[in-house]
């Protein structure tokens, strides 16, 4: 077995081991030695060097794989060299040693380079996005210099990325590519559909983190689709396609670089941002204006409700049922439009987002079969009968931007004029409850509305009714083939509503002014163009002469638009929540910051107010003092100061001060008792005097008499 300090066919002087290569040990080399092939012992025990211009990969056939023998592994080193491309890792030479210490021995010498993807997004320094979508394309475009020669990696990982010079490229792996990092594909097979998979896992880990944001690789493959929504959305497209599970439907690495643009729809899509009425500031005011106390509390309503729109986060995140309110006067489509989407169950109209359609539910695939077999014979559908509206249940399961999704969709076949409460024909009213408590709850509401139809059940049903519901509302306008070229793009469909507006200013025009009203009140609303049948049937040349028509004469125009549009607007609840969550989880960090500040600013003026009351107490206790030594007692107005000061004392939890304060107050008291014990001691003296002198004169007044005779 090679070790350091050996040379490989009189070339490559080996200066130290790197640990386990895709075949075998990896060694850094000198190319051609300078000191022959005894130089090791005389190089400083063999340490690398600062230049070593290679890197030596030598097979262990100990360590292969059951059924892979060292020929299957120089083939597949000989293959490599001859893929070489601008961002493959260069290979020097490759094949057997043909003399040396251990002949036979198979190797493959290689460019040597510095640090792999997963040292460097690990490191301080890190990549930002930009550095990532460069590497990206490097490494897409050295696995399709591979899979053009019909060759696979069999071990795309971030340590085998890595950067040569100014540049990034990848290093070669093979079958022995599961004894060192790997990534493994949902199939578990190899292939370029493996290389693929593993390519598009390690750009979206290495997005992410170069985003701020680190997930394991292993979390990512359990739970890619969650995550794709944070990559810029011009590898968010790319990424998805090459992650799908099923390797049938997995993209190629050119979708890395190229990817397939979404065809345009006749979709007109008004959608605003919701104003964010919640913003503290405008409501609060700022620290300055409350007390810890109020801010506290605040924190504490703040953490409610973010524990609520958590809770509601999970709950949105695990609902996936979606209520689609689909509505039509007579004439307007909608029946045709249900039986179109059993009928149609795959939408092959969008190659980068296929869509299928499922009804497990079998009692609602019955009745659309009702629905759908007067079109097969007459070309049209019958109006619906007036009788409990019928509730329809089906799955729709969709490639969009995060991976394979399935919705629930629960919709109801109903009559038009069961909208109107105020009619007074039979059963109207008791059916029509039904119908409103459904709108009422639905997500969104299509309204379906031949073109030309210039009645008044339509408006009247938006005005007094559908306008009223907070749901996503969107006009569907059918049957538009029957004027013409059915718009294919939102640019062509407004050329079309001014054409129709035109034509009928009074009509259409209010019912285009209705609908930029429910825009402008609930920012959710758009119309649509849809043709559930294809072709006008009513008019004879398009029914088929001698048979009934089938599927096949059908040609349906953007009927899955509703279905796509309905799970758009419901995914975008959850990213609603969280913008909300962040707004409050960011108010909440400035709650902490207004807290402490508060408190800070709250224990300077405590200290302020502590060194105020203790220059005053110290005032007042010198002349307070100043009378008690004199016996005398102090005014009313320094007793009145001494009680203010107690109390400020106790405010500011200042027992020593409150001490003082309660001992100058019993010395106040205690001079207080004194001077009212010598008042009454004179007072009794006065008393005695008094009495004494009025005894003596009138003890004189009788006296005096006598004393004269």
């Amino acid at each position: 077995m090679f070790a350091v300090n050996d040379v490989i066919d009189g070339r490559f002087h080996l200066r130290k081991s790197l640990g386990s290569g895709a075949w075998g040990e990896l060694f850094a080399a000198d190319d051609r030695p300078r000191y022959g092939a005894l130089a090791g012992g005389l190089s400083g025990g063999g340490m690398m060097a600062a230049d070593h211009s290679a890197f030596v990969e030598v097979v262990l056939p100990s360590s292969l794989p059951p059924g892979i023998t060292v020929d299957t592994v120089e083939r597949e080193m000989k293959a490599f060299k001859n893929a070489a491309g601008s961002n493959l890792v260069t290979c020097l030479d490759c094949g057997r040693e043909n003399g040396g210490r251990v002949p036979g021995l198979t190797y493959l010498a290689m460019e040597s380079w510095g640090e792999s993807l997963e040292e460097r997004l690990q490191s301080p320094i890190g990549l930002t996005v930009q550095d990532v979508e460069a590497i990206a394309k490097d490494a897409v475009m050295a696995l399709g210099a591979l899979h053009a020669r019909g060759l696979h990696h069999h071990g795309i990982h971030p340590k085998r990325i890595v950067r040569v010079g100014d540049s990034w490229k990848i290093t070669p792996s093979g079958p022995t590519a599961a004894l060192g990092p790997r990534i493994v594909s949902p199939e578990k097979k190899i292939g370029p559909a493996e290389d693929v998979y593993a390519l598009g896992l390690t750009i979206l880990h290495a997005l992410l983190v170069a985003d701020g944001q680190v997930v394991a690789l292993d979390d990512l493959a359990t739970d890619h689709e969650r995550w794709l929504t944070k990559v810029p959305e011009q590898w968010r497209r790319a990424l998805a396609r090459c992650l799908v599970k099923d390797p049938n439907r997995r993209g190629a690495v050119q979708d890395f670089l190229t990817p397939v643009a979404a065809p345009s729809k006749p979709v007109i899509d008004w959608i605003g941002e919701p104003s964010d009425n919640g913003s503290r500031d405008a409501a609060t005011p700022k620290a300055g204006n409350l007390n810890v106390t109020s801010l506290e509390q605040q924190k504490r309503d703040l953490d409610i409700q973010i524990e609520k729109l958590n809770a509601e986060i999970q709950a949105a995140r695990g609902d996936r049922v979606i209520r689609l309110g689909v509505f039509g006067v007579r004439g307007s489509g909608k029946s045709s439009l249900l039986a179109a989407w059993s009928l149609f169950c795959v939408d092959r109209s969008d190659p980068t987002r296929a869509m299928q359609l499922r009804f497990p539910d079998d009692g609602s695939l019955q009745y659309l079969k009702e629905v759908r077999s007067p079109i097969l014979k007459e070309g049209k559908s019958r109006a619906t009968a007036m009788a409990e509206p019928k509730t329809i249940h089906f799955e729709i399961v969709l490639d969009g931007d995060a991976g394979r999704e399935v919705w629930r969709i629960e919709t109801m076949d109903f009559s038009g004029e069961f909208v109107e409460l105020m009619s007074d024909k039979t059963g109207v009213k008791t059916f029509a409850k039904q119908t409103h408590e459904f709108l009422q709850q639905s997500h969104v509401i299509l309204c379906c509305h031949r073109w030309n139809d210039n009645s008044q059940e339509t408006l009247e049903a938006i005005n007094r009714v559908l306008a009223n519901y907070a749901s996503h509302f969107i006009l569907a306008l059918t049957r538009l083939d029957e004027r013409g070229e059915v718009p294919k793009s939102p640019e062509e469909l407004e050329s079309m509503l001014q054409s129709l507006e035109q034509d009928s200013p009074i009509y259409f025009g209010n019912l285009i002014a209705n609908i930029q009203d429910i825009y402008h009140r609930t920012g959710r609303a758009g119309i649509m163009a849809i043709c559930p049948l294809g072709k006008n049937f009513a008019d004879p040349r398009h029914l088929p002469r001698g048979r009934e028509l089938c599927v096949d004469d059908l040609a349906p125009i953007a009927i899955h638009e509703p279905l796509r549009y309905a799970v758009e607007r419901r995914k975008e609840v959850e990213p609603g929540l969280h913008k909300r969550l962040q707004r409050l989880k960011a108010e909440l960090a400035d709650l902490d910051k207004e807290v402490v500040s508060a408190r800070a600013v709250g224990e300077c003026q405590r200290q302020d107010e502590r060194k105020k009351l203790r220059d005053e107490l110290t005032g007042l206790r010198e002349r307070l003092l100043l009378c008690l030594d004199k016996g005398k007692m102090p005014r009313q107005e320094d007793q009145h100061a001494l009680l203010q000061l107690s109390r400020m004392a106790t405010d500011l939890d200042e027992s020593a001060m409150k001490h003082e304060c309660n001992e100058l107050q019993k010395r106040i008291t205690n001079e207080c008792g004194r001077s009212a014990a010598w008042r009454q001691r004179a007072i009794e003296l006065l008393v005695l005097v008094i009495f004494a002198i009025l005894l003596g004169a009138t003890l004189l007044w009788f006296a005096w008499p006598r004393a004269a005779e």
